[in-house]
This record gives structure tokens, sequence and C-alpha cells, in this order.
């Protein structure tokens, strides 16, 4: 089973992953709203990826800004700026791992980069592990 993880009063991912974007109606009409072009569910950058912007953090420039951290990633590695959102669903009942009647989503705005290889990379600090990050028709920073 996919552990869930706590942002605030979210979790993520959303309960039932990866089902829930086939299954639920709700979460279908919700990313519809959101005019989302792709989705994916990510983790935290790997070793090798933060070596890579060990001078950013070491400069204090990674904070809780995703748009700038994207912008400053971009200026550091190249890499291309994407923004969208972050897919939560708000933690109801008693337990977080089990099912609810009404599920309710959150989207927050957010902004990551992709490497020329085409993977999503977050690099701004979270306190949970899995994020689903979701492409939407948001300008790109320059």
């Amino acid at each position: 089973a996919e552990h869930l993880f706590v942002w605030s009063k979210y979790v993520s991912p959303p309960r039932g992953w990866p089902g829930v974007f086939t299954e639920s109606p709700a979460m279908k009409q919700y990313v519809k709203n959101l005019k989302g072009r792709r989705m994916r569910l990510t983790e935290p950058p790997s070793a090798l990826e933060l070596e890579r912007v060990i001078t950013l953090q070491a400069q204090g420039i990674l904070s809780r800004d995703s748009r700038a951290n994207a912008i400053a990633v971009r200026q550091a590695l190249g890499w291309e700026v994407m923004g969208g959102v972050v897919l939560l669903e708000l933690s109801q009942g008693l337990s977080r791992s089990e099912a609810v009647s009404s599920p309710l989503y959150h989207a927050e705005p957010h902004w990551w980069n992709v490497t020329p290889r085409g993977l999503w990379v977050d690099f701004t600090p979270r306190e949970h592990r899995k994020l689903v990050l979701v492409e939407t028709a948001v300008p790109t920073p320059s």
C-alpha cells in the first residue's frame, strides 16, 4: 500500500493512488477543472541531483519559494522550468489511510524543473516524501 504523507492539513499523494485518477469521478472532474496537461508522482531529488545544486544550497538560494528555486536551478543548470500545481487531498477522518465518502482535493501553485532527459525534479524543500505535480496552463517564469 502507498504511504501517505502530511502537508499541513493535506495528504499526498491522494488516497487510492494511482487508481483514484481513473476510478474517482470527483478526482477526474477536479483535474479536468485544473486544465491539467500531464501529471506525475515525484519524490525528493536524488543525492546526485542535489550534488548538482550544492552551491545554490550553500548560498541559501533554495527556499520554500518554488518559483524562485526553479528559476535559480535553470540559471545554474539550464534545466527547463515547468509550472503547475501540487495536487493534495484534505485529511479527513480518523486515519489518513482510510477511505472517506466525499474526498476533497486542493491544488497549490508550484514550479519545478525538467532535466534534459525529461525527468521532473523539484528542489523546493518539503516536509513529506512524495508529491503529485500537475502541469497546467500557468505562464512559465522568465
